[in-house]
């Protein structure tokens, strides 16, 4: 006979630093453009993080620059959709995900070259 295991469910107070990280980010660049904050769960043994999302390049840069999130880890990514800049790092011994929106290139153009010629054939 099999037997089911549970996982115990993460509680809030596990959320609690990335919590107040958010909270202290309000006071420290409380100056920065408003963003889409969320906080994600503990789960499968990665610590509560934070995503950040941004309606712009720019507040994407001014964002990035406030973290200390390196330039060369910046990716830029696109969908049929959506093109836009993602950077993740750790701050204050918190994960972050960053991403800014409506970057002025269509999928078509970050495709990369190689890429464009396998998919036209």
């Amino acid at each position: 006979m099999a037997t089911e295991t549970t996982v115990p469910a993460a509680q809030l107070r596990e959320q609690g630093d990335a919590l107040a990280l958010l909270l202290s980010l309000t006071q420290e660049v409380g100056h920065l453009p408003a963003a889409y904050l969320r906080t994600h769960r503990p789960m499968h043994g990665i610590a509560s993080w934070i995503g950040i999302q941004l309606d712009s390049p720019q507040d994407f840069e001014q964002w990035r620059t406030a973290l200390e999130l390196a330039p060369p880890d910046v990716e830029l990514r696109s969908t049929h959709d959506y093109v836009w800049l993602q950077v993740e790092g750790m701050f204050r011994g918190t994960k972050v995900l960053l991403t800014g929106f409506n970057v002025p290139l269509t999928h078509e153009q970050n495709v990369p070259q190689a890429e464009a010629s396998a998919v036209a054939a």
